[in-house]
């Protein structure tokens, strides 16, 4: 479970730099709400992964 939470972390941090070179800023708002919806749900899972 550590590897899947690690994995997704890098999967955020690399889609995270790809919408900075969007031209898209509505794209980029969208994705970026996303990201932070994400980062929370991750913080507060995170006892849980490990814990698992």
């Amino acid at each position: 479970m550590k590897s899947i939470s690690y994995s997704y972390s890098v999967y955020l941090i690399f889609s995270y730099r790809y919408t900075k070179f969007q031209k898209d800023t509505e794209k980029v708002f969208i994705n970026n709400t996303l990201t932070a919806l994400v980062l929370v749900l991750l913080v507060f899972f995170h006892p849980i992964l490990i814990v698992s």
